[in-house]
């Protein structure tokens, strides 16, 4: 089974955001810090 990866980039924002998941509408953000975020299910 191959995974599916969804890969986002907001230029407004300077955003890049993957997921390896379908995404969920309930998550928790993490900020691990130099501008990081961990989004976790």
């Amino acid at each position: 089974m191959a995974a599916k990866v969804k890969i986002m980039y907001d230029q407004v924002g300077e955003t890049l955001t993957i997921y390896f998941n379908e995404p969920s509408a309930n998550h928790i953000c993490e900020e691990l810090g130099n501008g990081s975020l961990l989004i976790k299910d």
